[in-house]
């Protein structure tokens, strides 16, 4: 459920260093046996770029090549990678866009997705994403999938995506801060089918707010503060087919009780 990949904004540091910190970091290294001094280093990316080209075509470094494939494969800003990634969408290249472990600083960078009606599905697991950002994305009409796992997004923002992605079929939201008024919100989400809650402080109000999602098949509440009560409240659910329910505060007849009463749904415990 959840992909990786990065993408970054027009600030990008090496590894947290600029490039004359690299510089002045590596000035004990040589080429041809003669020591590089700093001023050796260039000091814009493009020439650094250059600079590392040419030294891996003269160097036996092992780590020096492997410095330059990585630079090599970040040298696009941010804006620039979600740019791209919009303008495939609109060609009708792909529908997924995968912003996942992206330091997406600026909520305001989202705004790149309004209008996008090709995007289907949208990964900004572990990324610093807010309510705002949900905001600036404006209208889905067509996102199935969206994963915000580990994000900054709270009941505020399960309000927004309710409204603007009215397709939504699958969501994620591991280990957020959302709480049984977001949970409320999800009762409106038509088309809803799959619905990741892990580690989140999930209670048994809180079930009771779920168990009116009637479109869920998949519910995952590992690791959350549900109980034998909260359990009872999700056999109404009438389409769910898989639950799981690791390491949460139920007992093992009530577990054994659930699943006698909806022998249907796979339960993973």
């Amino acid at each position: 459920m959840g992909a990786s990949r990065d993408i970054g904004r027009n600030d990008f540091k090496w590894g947290g260093l600029t490039d004359q910190q690299f510089g002045g970091s590596a000035g004990t290294e040589s080429q041809g046996g003669e020591p590089l001094r700093d001023s050796q280093f260039p000091a814009s990316r493009g020439d650094a770029a250059t600079w590392f080209h040419r030294m891996t075509r003269s160097s036996t470094c092992p780590w020096l090549m492997l410095i330059c494939l990585l630079i090599a494969g970040c040298s696009r800003s941010k804006e620039d990678q979600l740019r791209s990634a919009v303008k495939e969408v609109r060609a009708g290249h792909t529908t997924e866009i995968d912003l996942s472990e992206s330091p997406l600083e600026d909520d305001a960078l989202l705004s790149e997705l309004q209008g996008l009606d090709g995007l289907e599905s949208l990964n900004l697991d572990r990324t610093p994403v807010t309510d705002d950002g949900l905001a600036a994305m404006g209208h889905l009409p067509n996102l199935h999938l969206l994963s915000l796992a580990q994000t900054r997004v709270s009941n505020a923002g399960i309000a927004t995506l309710v409204t603007n992605f009215p397709k939504l079929v699958s969501l994620r939201l591991d280990e957020t801060v959302i709480t049984d008024p977001g949970f409320a919100e999800l009762a409106h989400a038509e088309h809803l089918e799959m619905l990741s809650l892990h580690r989140v402080p999930v209670s048994d109000a809180g079930c009771k707010q779920i168990a009116k999602i009637s479109t869920l098949t998949t519910l995952g509440l590992d690791q959350t503060m549900i109980t034998d009560r909260g359990l009872t409240s999700l056999k109404s659910l009438p389409q769910l087919k898989r639950l799981s329910i690791w390491q949460c505060q139920l007992s093992e007849s009530g577990i054994e009780r659930f699943q006698r009463d909806q022998p249907d749904v796979a339960v993973n415990r």
